[in-house]
């Protein structure tokens, strides 16, 4: 859709976040989901021109004698933005990320996986500039996070392991406030997860339930996230990045367990009472998404009670629900 490029194409002049949370710009992944749940392009505009004004434009780049000199500080994303910009002009988007990415896959969990997220859109409605933009914030936010030692055959044993634990009241405690910062903890005190699993089904599964089960805001970002690892792992050909991708989004799912305080995913709850629409729109594309490639009945479950709670339109996935 023309529309959608044109306005993803604008979205670049933005900042990654907006002050003084540093919430992330979710205009970008909004519009993607909304034109894949079938919106019109006055939609489209419509939501851009509500969304925007919390946005601010980009900094003037500061040189970097080095692209590496950038990672980890945020102040560098003009620079590294133009970088990864001119790196996709002299070489294909896939080739580009795959190249990059395994430095930064275990720290997925960063920036709540909106990095992550990018990049799968990106991939998803074919627009260049949004992996640089992915890429670019990907590295300035980087942290190094251990590498993984060893692989789990089931992921949902392990979370049921440290849902026996939180139950013995053996939780972990973070002093930190926020979900990034409480991730980080685990890393700074090597506490973070060191085994992943294989199996990226096996992970979309165990972050849907966790969600349904705990209707958690973060616990949300693990169905998207888990999503968007499917799209970008499904454009690359290099298997030991494919493979390591999803041993991270395995890693990150059993993280983020900890840091929501090892909660119980064996129930359904009911949808959230409320949910802001960049979230709704983006937790119904990945429903939808996940349902037409693993076929999983649970998925149209989400979606039509998403509809009835009036957390997304009627105009939504009607070709499904």
């Amino acid at each position: 859709m023309k529309e959608l490029q044109d306005l993803l194409q604008a979205g670049i002049n933005f900042a990654p976040y907006y002050l003084p949370s540093y919430n992330s710009d979710h205009l970008p992944m909004t519009l993607c989901a909304m034109t894949g749940l079938g919106a019109a392009p006055d939609q489209l505009h419509a939501f851009r021109d509500s969304y925007r004004t919390r946005l601010h434009g980009l900094d003037p780049p500061a040189p970097l004698s080095n692209w590496r000199d950038g990672i980890g500080d945020i102040q560098a994303y003009p620079a590294l933005l133009g970088y990864f910009q001119e790196e996709i002009t002299t070489q294909e988007v896939a080739a580009t990320a795959q190249h990059y990415l395994p430095e930064f896959l275990p720290g997925l969990a960063l920036g709540a996986f909106h990095p992550i997220l990018r990049l799968g859109y990106s991939f998803d409605f074919h627009c260049n500039d949004e992996t640089a933009v992915s890429l670019a914030y990907m590295a300035a936010i980087h942290k190094p996070f251990p590498a993984a030692t060893g692989l789990l055959i089931d992921l949902e044993t392990v979370l049921d392991d440290q849902v026996q634990r939180g139950k013995r009241g053996m939780q972990r405690k973070f002093q930190s406030l926020g979900f990034s910062g409480s991730i980080w903890e685990l890393v700074r005190d090597g506490d973070y997860p060191q085994d992943g699993c294989q199996n990226l089904e096996n992970c979309a599964d165990v972050a849907l339930k966790l969600y349904r089960s705990t209707r958690d805001f973060f616990a949300l970002h693990l169905v998207t996230a888990t999503q968007a690892v499917r799209v970008v792992t499904n454009s690359l050909t290099d298997e030991p990045t494919r493979v390591k991708a999803v041993t991270s989004m395995a890693r990150a799912i059993l993280a983020s367990h900890l840091v929501l305080g090892s909660p119980a995913f064996d129930a359904t709850d009911l949808p959230p009472a409320a949910l802001d629409p960049e979230h709704a729109f983006k937790y119904v594309w990945a429903c939808l998404s996940e349902y037409r490639h693993y076929g999983t009945a649970v998925y149209l479950d989400e979606i039509h009670a998403f509809k009835e709670a009036g957390l997304v339109p009627d105009w939504a996935a009607q070709e499904v629900v």
